[in-house]
């Protein structure tokens, strides 16, 4: 595998010159659960899965859904972020992990993950599907919860919620 070139829909994204490939969400057929992550990490996006199954995250996530009797084929597994934001860069190399910005996940959101998720439930919202946060910054994101506010209290609850609103996204204004 390598590292898979961002659509146009990246252009104009405040990640877009760092961030590294594009991983689009896995989507079975008719799945009643989605699992949202906070991004890729760079086995992820070498590989272009979500949640890859040799990645730390993704043997941990194959552990939660085999004690919860869940087959992963079954359940879409998507992030926020649709590619790798490293947290550093060392000798041209990136490394590490970065939570992505609020602006990041607004620009995704709006550009792939809203419309995705929006397929899903049939387009006009007449399929039920159950979206879970996987993480803090996903939770805060979809739950709504400002940044000043604990996340953790939120965490391991069933809450009933809105999706973000999907907008247009504007490219950025560069100025020479």
């Amino acid at each position: 595998m390598a590292y898979q070139n961002k659509p146009k829909g990246c252009e104009g994204c405040p990640a877009y010159n760092y961030g590294v490939g594009f991983v689009p969400p896995s989507t079975p057929e008719n799945p009643k659960l989605v699992l949202i992550g906070q991004g890729p990490g760079q086995q992820e996006a070498y590989n272009s899965k979500p949640f890859f199954y040799l990645a730390p995250i993704g043997e941990r996530l194959n552990k939660w859904l085999y004690h919860a009797g869940i087959s992963r084929t079954k359940i879409a597994i998507g992030n926020l972020v649709q590619c790798w934001l490293p947290a550093t860069h060392r000798n041209g190399v990136p490394l590490g992990n970065r939570e992505p910005t609020t602006q990041e996940m607004v620009w995704c959101w709006n550009a792939h993950v809203g419309p995705w998720i929006h397929r899903l439930m049939g387009g006009n919202g007449d399929q039920r599907v159950v979206v879970v946060p996987v993480g803090v910054p996903a939770s805060r994101f979809l739950l709504k919860i400002p940044p000043k506010k604990a996340a953790d209290k939120f965490l391991g609850t069933l809450n009933w919620v809105e999706l973000p609103e999907l907008r247009e996204n504007k490219l950025k204004e560069t100025t020479l």
